[in-house]
């Protein structure tokens, strides 16, 4: 899969943290926006996939204007920069579903 944003993976304890890159002025990868992925316990329905978008500060690196102040405004703003975010949020339901199927074996 073709992505225009290099992105960098990293494992937690009950999921994981994918970060979607832009190199900086100092010439560094720089995180501006992550998506996380966790399993968690629900009372009384037990393990729940969540998977959530977080900006970061870096996140305006590239803007024109500030970033909205408004928070959802701002996570809006931030996630529309992110141009690969709904190529991967639709090959994320395969990918589950071929994780938990993995991890039964």
């Amino acid at each position: 899969m073709p992505f225009a944003l290099p992105f960098r993976t990293n494992p937690l304890d009950n999921g994981f943290e994918l970060s979607l890159l832009r190199i900086n002025q100092a010439g560094r990868p720089v995180s501006i926006g992550d998506i996380v992925a966790t399993v968690e316990p629900e009372p009384g329905v037990g393990n729940v996939l969540f998977v959530r978008f977080y900006d970061t500060p870096d996140s305006g690196m590239d803007r024109r204007t500030p970033l909205p102040t408004d928070q959802w405004e701002r996570l809006r703003a931030a996630a529309d920069a992110c141009v690969d975010i709904p190529v991967l949020m639709s090959s994320l339901p395969a990918a589950i579903k071929s994780a938990v199927t993995q991890s039964r074996q």
